[in-house]
């Protein structure tokens, strides 16, 4: 008789798949690494991997959604110690650099995806899951935003939904290049990639904070 696997028993699964192609991932190399060779380092059948996974790419794809819910983690963990919402809108900025200090091997896997167009979330469950998660990180900085003008720290003339998106776009963008061509831009201007980011969060900060109010940042 065939064994019913629970709902948590398969969670257990695929966070244990997940878990062992993202340090496989990390070591071999996305390209270089085989589902055969997933499969014996989770030590499950094939069989078994495609009933979770249909392909390699699915499981680059819970790389991703690992990452991208570490990031949220550490946003939320971090901005409830603060109040208005300015401090919390800077700080979600600046926990979004820190991760990209701190988790390289993790960004490298986002700005893959981020690259990836948006149609791909139409086919593939977990496109569609990364891309929820994207969402939710979209919504607690326009939910800061919005509790900026709220509590007047931040100006009355911001759009918390327009002006989320265009800060979203910029700093992703920013990162993206700093991490593909960081050299480059060193070599170019002689400014480090660190000085730039600060740069970038410093107008953005000029940008929405109400200064009326003698909020500190």
């Amino acid at each position: 008789m065939k064994k019913n696997i629970s709902s948590q028993e398969k969670d257990q699964k695929v966070q244990h798949i997940t878990e062992c192609a993202e340090k496989i991932f990390y070591e071999k190399g996305f390209e270089d690494t085989s589902m055969d060779y997933i499969a014996m380092k989770a030590d499950v059948a094939k069989g078994t991997l495609y009933l979770y996974f249909t392909s390699k790419k699915d499981l680059y794809y819970a790389v991703v959604l690992r990452g991208l819910k570490k990031l949220e983690a550490m946003i939320v963990q971090h901005t409830q110690k603060f109040k208005t919402g300015f401090e919390k809108t800077y700080e979600m900025a600046r926990m979004y650099i820190e991760f990209f200090y701190s988790h390289r091997e993790y960004y490298e896997f986002i700005v893959e995806y981020e690259s990836h167009r948006a149609k791909d979330a139409e086919v593939n469950p977990f496109v569609r899951a990364c891309y929820k998660e994207s969402g939710k990180l979209f919504e607690i900085l326009c939910a800061y935003i919005t509790q900026g003008k709220e509590d007047k720290s931040i100006k009355e003339s911001i759009l918390p939904q327009k002006d989320s998106l265009v800060f979203w776009i910029q700093t992703v963008g920013l990162l993206q290049q700093l991490y593909l061509k960081e050299k480059l831009y060193k070599n170019m201007t002689d400014i480090t990639s660190s000085e730039i980011i600060e740069r970038h969060i410093e107008m953005i900060a000029s940008f929405l904070k109400n200064d009326s109010t003698g909020q500190e940042g």
